[in-house]
């Protein structure tokens, strides 16, 4: 078994975690909270703890963690993404369209942050919007070789295969079946 000491200087606050190696990476950056003096190094711990509670299910406890990580390093992009996957979990989607709102004017090219965003805006029923996340996934992923992790299969996928495989749900859902026959054949070809 993986010791705290390792976990922690190793950041390997993940998901493969019993829940009791979680609570003592909360209580170790509880204590490093009390103590910390620098911005640097309490950034760090609230994002450490933060990440800890959200996967402990501790969603809003979470959620203050990532802000207080963001208010004192606002490049912290580790805090932002688990901030924006947290809102997800519970549901807040207008909120993390906010968020990702004001990322892409950070990152105009962020992959990641128009898929979340599509995502969304998907679970919004702003289907149109979310197709046109997908799309412009599709055409940035088109410039690069940005791989995003797919979380339901386990799976690494290339971009543009999550998204055209996510617009044709929306076109399925729009009735539109050959867009989204076509969709799929696309991301067969891509994968």
């Amino acid at each position: 078994m993986v010791g705290i000491d390792e976990i922690l200087q190793e950041s390997r606050v993940d998901l493969t975690l019993p829940p009791q190696a979680l609570n003592q990476v909360i209580a170790h950056y509880d204590t490093v909270l009390s103590s910390a003096a620098g911005s640097g190094s309490r950034s760090t711990a609230y994002y450490g703890r933060g990440r800890a509670r959200m996967l402990m299910r501790q969603f809003l406890e979470a959620i203050a963690d990532f802000d207080a990580a963001i208010e004192l390093d606002p490049t912290d992009v580790r805090a932002h993404f688990d901030r924006l996957w947290t809102l997800m979990r519970i549901g807040r989607f207008t909120e993390v369209v906010k968020d990702c709102d004001g990322i892409i004017k950070r990152f105009p090219t962020s992959i990641a942050v128009f898929m979340v965003r599509a995502a969304a805006f998907y679970h919004m029923h702003h289907y149109e919007k979310s197709i046109d996340d997908y799309c412009l996934v599709i055409a940035l992923s088109s410039k690069t070789n940005n791989v995003v992790f797919n979380l339901h299969g386990g799976t690494i996928h290339q971009a543009a295969v999550v998204a055209y495989q996510n617009r044709a749900k929306v076109y399925e859902l729009l009735g539109e079946r050959e867009l989204a026959l076509a969709d799929l054949e696309r991301a067969r070809r891509c994968a």
